[in-house]
Formats: structure tokens, C-alpha cells, sequence
């Protein structure tokens, strides 16, 4: 029993290391140039080993590509249903959770998904975005009311947000961490000074 045991408990840390070895690959290298192989060997496991844990790398990858939304998407509903912020404090907190996530190279890697994963990749990339706009929309029309922002068309606004989040993590890649955090705060104060009410 003691035995058993142990093994469920090394199967399930060897996967969890896979998972985490794979994302670090995928956001390294994107998809068509990661192999199973290089995720084996960086795993500590021989490549055979990691079909015991799924079954193709497709597989892995659509596993991390639903993970990492799912618990992006979390980050930001916890932001949202925090009453004590202002609205705009939440569409900054929004802005940053995306911008700094901590899969963000995984998110830019699959700004251009494989043209074979993208009916598998499509609809869970809009349900995030979709989920996303529901709630900076029902932020900014409060924003609205309370006269925080101007008011532009919700839609515009939104738009606005993403194609800026965009512009970001594709240039990221270019940048040191620091200066990374410095376009995000920099292009965070320029697209809020454009949307922002009068005082």
C-alpha cells in the first residue's frame, strides 16, 4: 500500500513538472518548434514516459492553452467582484493581470496558434475574451455613470484595451523585464488619459 502510494504520488509530480516544463518550452519556442523530446529531456523522464501521461503533444498543449485562460481568467474575476476598488482601479488591475501574468510568454506564443489546433484553440480563446468584455463592460458603464470616463461608445473602449494589450505582449519579447514594466505602466497611463473624464 505504502508502495503504491508513492508511485501515484511520483506520477502525478512528474506530470505536473511536464506541464510546467512543456509551458516554458511553448512560450520559448512556440509549438511547431518544441518537441517531445526536448520536454522529456528537460522533465528528466525518457520521451516514451510522457504517453502515460497524454497521449500527443497537441494534447499537452490544448491541456496548458485551456489552463492558462482558465486561471488568467480567475486573476481577473477576483479583481472584478472586489467591491472595495474604483472602477478604474479595476480596469487598471484588469489591464496588469493580463499584461503580467505569469504565462504571459505562453499567451504571446499563442497570439498565432497552429493552423492544425485552431479549431480546438479558437473557441476557448473567445470564451476568455468574451467573459473579459463582460465584465469591462459592465466596469466601464459604471465608470460612465460615476463619471470617471468620458463616454464612448462601451465597445470602443473595449476595443481599445485590447488592441493596446496586443501591441504589448507582442513587443514584449524585445524588452528586459524591466523595461517591459515600464511600456506597461507608460502605455496603461496614456490609454487612461485618453478615456478619462475631465476633472
Amino acid at each position: 500500500m505504502v508502495y503504491s502510494i508513492k508511485k501515484v504520488w511520483k506520477f502525478f509530480m512528474t506530470r505536473d513538472k511536464l506541464i510546467a516544463v512543456a509551458e516554458k518550452l511553448f512560450a520559448k519556442y512556440g509549438y511547431d518548434y518544441t518537441s517531445l523530446s526536448q520536454i522529456a529531456e528537460e522533465t528528466g523522464i525518457r520521451k516514451a514516459s510522457v504517453y502515460a501521461h497524454f497521449a500527443s503533444k497537441a494534447e499537452l498543449f490544448l491541456m496548458i492553452y485551456q489552463q492558462t485562460h482558465d486561471r488568467t481568467l480567475a486573476q481577473i474575476r477576483e479583481t472584478y467582484e472586489d467591491d472595495r476598488l474604483k472602477c478604474s482601479e479595476k480596469m487598471k488591475k484588469i489591464f496588469k493581470c493580463i499584461c503580467r501574468s505569469e504565462s504571459l510568454g505562453f499567451f504571446r506564443a499563442t497570439m498565432f496558434p497552429p493552423s492544425e489546433l485552431k479549431s480546438e484553440t479558437l473557441p476557448i480563446f473567445f470564451d476568455f475574451e468574451n467573459d473579459v468584455k463582460k465584465m469591462l463592460s459592465a466596469t466601464i458603464l459604471e465608470a460612465q455613470q460615476n463619471g470617471e470616463l468620458r463616454g464612448y461608445p462601451v465597445e470602443n473602449i473595449i476595443d481599445m484595451f485590447f488592441y493596446v494589450l496586443d501591441g504589448l505582449m507582442a513587443k514584449s519579447l524585445f524588452y528586459t523585464v524591466t523595461e517591459y514594466r515600464q511600456k506597461v505602466e507608460m502605455a496603461w497611463s496614456m490609454f487612461w488619459e485618453s478615456i478619462a473624464a475631465p476633472e
